[in-house]
């Protein structure tokens, strides 16, 4: 369980999926720490792995109004609480809640996330789910989409874009239901004002897939 690289793994609190990787922020001393500029000009330092498993423990969709909605997971693996986070609107996003409703959500599964350049030189972003040894497959695909809305064509700034709307909403509404029991609960009030969320950075995305 937990979080594996080629030469390891470690612990982590929070942990985002970005650049086709688990991804830990640390302080610069941190063993084998990678230090990289990020979009505010700072100079951050992080572990990379190549996934990460454990149990699901709640999860939640998280609204923000600076970087939109993200897939929150709460999970323990060897008795440590993290928190996985990656936004709806990517391929890390689209990539779990396709696969969802093929997975048991009450046994312990792996994310592996992936990042390339295709053949035609298009960027590929997405997740692997594995559990008891087996590739999740995605319960909606391009040849069997079911009742998954389809990407609608838009005008916007003069070019055509394909507009996933409808079909995110189709989308958190299944992953909602999927996860119907599995939300965290309401924090209780607090007399004091709540600090504010910690930032996540979000990874440019990469072209909408079918």
């Amino acid at each position: 369980m937990g979080l594996k690289t080629k030469k390891g793994k470690g612990n982590a609190k929070y942990l985002n999926v970005m650049f086709g990787k688990v991804v830990q922020k640390v302080k610069a001393d941190t063993e084998g720490a990678i230090s990289r500029v990020n979009k505010n000009g700072d100079t951050v330092y992080e572990n990379h792995y190549d996934s990460f498993s454990g149990n699901l423990v709640s999860a939640r969709i998280e609204s923000t109004e600076k970087y939109g909605d993200f897939v929150e997971l709460v999970m323990e693996s060897d008795g440590d609480h993290f928190n996985v986070q990656f936004p709806v609107r990517s391929g890390y996003g689209r990539s779990f809640m396709y696969r969802l409703p093929n997975l048991e959500v009450t046994e312990e599964f792996e994310i592996t996330p992936y990042d390339f350049e295709n053949n035609e030189g298009k960027r590929v972003s997405g997740l692997n789910l594995y559990q008891n040894g087996e590739k999740i497959l995605s319960f909606w695909t391009r040849e069997n989409p079911g009742k998954l809305p389809e990407l609608e064509e838009v005008e916007f700034q003069g070019k055509t874009r394909w507009d996933d709307g409808k079909r995110t909403k189709y989308l958190v509404k299944a992953f909602n239901k999927k996860m119907s029991g599995m939300a965290p609960p309401e924090p209780k009030p607090e007399p004091k004002p709540k600090a504010k969320a910690k930032a996540v950075e979000v990874e440019e995305e990469d072209d909408l897939p079918f």
